[in-house]
């Protein structure tokens, strides 16, 4: 299971992440020009994603899509600098639709206790992911093992949410699950959770 370290928006912030990590990050677009950041509507300069790129060495990269068409540009420029780990997250599902039939598989779908099994299940054949989510437990149990056979499937560390303690519990769960994750998204302080 890879550690995809979530929010690192900054190339400074990237140098903390350990190369065999991963991370995820928020993309906006400035006219033509794609930059990182997580909020709208703030002043603060933020760093190019073509800048960000060009320093990119570490493991999966999550495109987390803040704003709907831009999508494209950043796959051309991810495959442009030759990443190979990648997918995008959140993107409107107009795009999901047209993308996915169009031969698009580096997106995932999203399935939470609130986001339903079926829309994870009916871009099963389309798709390589789903994000599984852990708003308030972790929305797993032999059914969904079964019916998210064959998606790569990377989870929401319940710290996201506010409850590191809950840690223990779900690598428990997803023990006597037998349920083999591909990446969990996490803060760097909690990623040793996840590896010990």
């Amino acid at each position: 299971m890879e550690i995809v370290v979530h929010r690192i928006n900054t190339i400074e912030g990237l140098k903390s992440v350990p190369t065999h990590f991963g991370a995820e990050i928020d993309l906006r677009a400035r006219g033509s020009e794609l930059y990182l950041h997580h909020d709208a509507f703030r002043e603060r300069e933020a760093d190019a994603f073509v800048d960000y790129l060009e320093t990119y060495r570490h493991g999966l990269l999550v495109l987390n899509i803040k704003e709907a068409g831009i999508e494209t540009e950043v796959l051309r420029l991810v495959r442009e600098r030759g990443i190979e780990r990648y997918f995008l997250l959140d993107v409107e599902f107009p795009y999901l639709y047209r993308a996915s039939r169009q031969g698009e598989r580096a997106i995932a779908v999203r399935y939470s206790e609130d986001e339903s099994i079926e829309t994870a299940l009916a871009y099963k054949e389309r798709v390589d992911w789903v994000w599984i989510d852990s708003n308030t437990r972790l929305p797993l149990d032999e059914t969904v093992k079964t019916q998210l056979s064959g998606l790569k499937t990377c989870l929401v560390c319940p710290e996201r949410w506010g409850r590191p303690q809950d840690i223990p519990a779900y690598k428990f769960q997803l023990a006597m699950l037998d349920f083999r994750l591909d990446a969990v998204m996490t803060s760097l302080a909690c990623a040793p959770l996840w590896q010990a």
